[in-house]
């Protein structure tokens, strides 16, 4: 097999040659189109100069195509993304064959006949490097290969493009000529739907959707250039591939919808192979801006995904940092007893509030450059029932799971794929008005679309509910977007940008009135989980009998910092503030000296501006090792909170929490410490 990206010795000599005889019709096509083009431009026959025009880049196309030898390889390449020398030049040749023999066929038109002697040697250069193509065995590497999930299709004996699969509107008031083309395209496995008039196909294309358009000129009402007038002003139509049908022989029509944006043009009595051939290099081309046009979506997605992700991580921090506040001060309120029988409603309604705010920043941390997933094997029957049981708490909607015995074990972050589960689920369940049911189901698969070949499972999710309008479908994972009252809609852009970083896929298809469809490829594993072991560390010098304990906390919030010394000072237990890393640990150096070590250390990961908590524990451990440490954090996705251990500290203490939280971590951290095994985390 040859190198594809270097050529040497006999093979570099035999392409030479290859190269040298494609290039020379070449040369001959880009000649003779610019040397005519100068001749319209004399005449002022500015009409053939668009198809000309086209006659000269087409030749361009082509000689740069053989110009870049580094997508050459002069045998089949493994991956799909060469293409057979025939089929990666039948877009550019034909381009040049398309309008030259459209020219030479209208013979009555006598203001083509100072042009016809050279155009039909032009056809002639087409054609010898048409036959040279298919004896090179030249394969070239092609961008739009790498877009596609199918493979190229064999060649057909009449060398042909296949056409199977595409969506064809016919245009024509002509009931027989309609009918006609209708059957001739279902021959090449299309599916055809026909239509009389511009109106009526234009209403077609308001609720359907169509790879080609082919419009007769001639119509009566609103003729084919006006309606191709009217797509191409459309912005949701005007990329969809136009081929004009006409048995006029007007070679004026036939530039003016050139001009107007139509592809290709086809003379009636159409012929069966020139139709298969230009059709199929309209579909290459609609498959080529479709799959453009995916990307480019994706693409926003994700910067608009990033740009929220800016911003999260520190806005939730923040606002977790302000319901700790909040929150800890309610249920230190309830702790000491200090509340009337009045005013406990109210109090616990308040609680309720802040930690209904809490799930606010949970899914912004979702889009936060940190909260990347720490993942695991994950079964994924349990996984499933347990997140689906959450959301349909209270709903009158049923939900029937089927998952195979043998699925495989996720590659996950369990609470981050949860979280998708639960809110994919919990959209259909509000889609889906009274009872009714939706269907979960689960299997192996080693393809998924956009992804490299490898171990899948695949999700699927679907309700029969309203379903989703077609305008909306391509918005629903955007950031805020949402279509319900009192929503933040979140949900389905955290489920989005979760599936991402899992290296998955999530796909949607919706019909007003049917349903809607979720589908979810994630990363599989068909290892099992291997278990961590886990080993005694030295016993803390606090112990259960004891009844006090010397904290030392270390956190830049002043009302953080006053509410954890009120809620220890109820168990009687000691606390020394500090705003940074380096306040702390010069406290814990001067109670060492002093001989009043520390029993608990809780620290706080971020520090604006100063020493935080992921750098003040790795110097803590070169001078401590027996000190309890708690790290505390708003920013709850951090690796840290996830892989505490790892780190050096001996347990989590996420934002926001209450008074029992605290005092209930004290409490088991005042045991023997078991720690479990980790591997070496490189300092950030």
């Amino acid at each position: 097999m040859t190198n594809p990206k270097g050529h040497s010795g006999d093979s570099d000599s035999r392409l030479s040659e290859l190269l040298h005889d494609l290039r020379t019709p070449l040369n001959q096509i880009i000649g003779l189109s610019e040397m005519l083009l100068e001749i319209a431009e004399e005449n002022g026959h500015t009409d053939l100069g668009v198809g000309l025009g086209a006659v000269r880049e087409g030749g361009l196309d082509l000689a740069g195509m053989l110009q870049d030898r580094t997508i050459i390889a002069t045998a089949a390449q493994p991956g799909g993304e060469y293409w057979a020398l025939p089929d990666a030049s039948r877009a550019s040749i034909g381009r040049v064959l398309g309008f030259c023999e459209l020219a030479l066929a209208e013979s009555s038109n006598s203001r083509l006949d100072p042009y016809r002697d050279d155009l039909g040697l032009i056809c002639t250069a087409a054609r010898n490097f048409i036959a040279q193509a298919r004896t090179s065995g030249l394969f070239i590497r092609l961008h739009t290969a790498k877009h596609w999930d199918h493979a190229v299709p064999p060649a057909r004996e009449n060398g042909g493009p296949s056409l199977q699969g595409g969506r064809m509107l016919v245009v024509d008031d002509e009931s027989l000529n309609r009918e006609m083309l209708v059957r001739r395209l279902q021959r090449e496995g299309c599916h055809p739907v026909g239509a009389r008039s511009g109106p009526e196909a234009l209403a077609l294309l308001r609720h359907d959707k169509f790879d080609v358009i082919l419009l007769d000129i001639q119509m009566p009402g609103m003729n084919g250039i006006e309606m191709l007038q009217v797509l191409k002003r459309d912005p949701q139509l005007r990329h969809l591939p136009v081929v004009m049908l006409s048995a006029l022989t007007d070679v004026d029509r036939v530039a003016r919808c050139i001009e107007l944006g139509a592809d290709d043009y086809l003379p009636k009595p159409i012929n069966a192979v020139i139709l298969r051939a230009r059709l199929g290099a309209c579909l290459e081309k609609k498959r080529f801006r479709d799959q453009e046009q995916v990307q480019a979506e994706e693409l926003l997605r994700t910067s608009k995904l990033q740009s929220i992700g800016a911003l999260a991580g520190g806005l939730a921090h923040d606002f977790n940092n302000m319901l700790t506040a909040v929150l800890g001060n309610l249920s230190l309120l309830r702790y000491r007893g200090h509340i009337s029988a009045e005013a406990l409603p109210n109090i616990i309604e308040a609680e309720r509030g802040a930690m209904r705010a809490q799930e606010l920043t949970r899914h912004l941390l979702t889009f936060a450059e940190g909260g990347a997933p720490i993942k695991e094997s994950v079964p994924v029957g349990p996984l499933l029932r347990d997140a689906t049981a959450f959301v349909l708490r209270g709903s009158n909607v049923q939900c029937e799971i089927h998952d195979s015995p043998d699925l495989w074990q996720l590659s996950a972050d369990p609470n981050q794929l949860a979280q998708v589960v639960s809110n994919v689920v919990l959209n259909a369940i509000e889609a889906t008005p009274g009872a009714g049911t939706i269907l979960v189901s689960a299997k192996n698969t080693t393809t998924a679309p956009h992804l490299p070949a490898g171990d899948y499972v695949v999700l699927t999710i679907q309700d029969f509910g309203l379903g989703i309008a077609p305008d909306r479908l391509p918005r629903i994972f955007d950031p805020f977007f949402t279509t319900k009252n009192q929503a933040r809609g979140l949900g389905l852009a955290a489920a989005y940008s979760i599936v991402q970083r899992h290296g998955g896929h999530i796909a949607v298809e919706s019909a007003l009135g049917v349903g809607t469809t979720v589908t979810i490829y994630l990363p599989a594993s068909r290892a099992v989980a291997a278990v961590k072991s886990v080993e005694a560390g030295p016993t803390s010098s606090a112990t259960a009998a004891e009844s006090h304990l010397r904290v030392l906390l270390m956190d830049d919030e002043e009302p953080i910092r006053g509410l954890i010394k009120m809620a220890l000072a109820i168990g009687q237990h000691e606390v020394v503030c500090t705003e940074d890393g380096e306040a702390f640990l010069s406290a814990h150096a001067a109670a060492r000296a002093a001989g009043r070590p520390f029993d608990v250390a809780i620290l706080d990961l971020t520090i604006p501006g100063g020493m935080g908590g992921k750098e003040a524990i790795r110097n803590l451990r070169e001078r401590d090792q027996e000190i309890r440490a708690i790290v505390s954090s708003g920013y709850s996705n951090d690796p840290v909170m996830a892989q505490c251990a790892a780190y050096g500290f001996d347990a989590v203490l996420p934002k926001p929490y209450q008074v029992r939280d605290l005092l209930q971590l004290l409490q088991e951290l005042s045991g023997p410490r078991v720690r479990h095994a980790v591997g070496d985390v490189a300092a950030a």
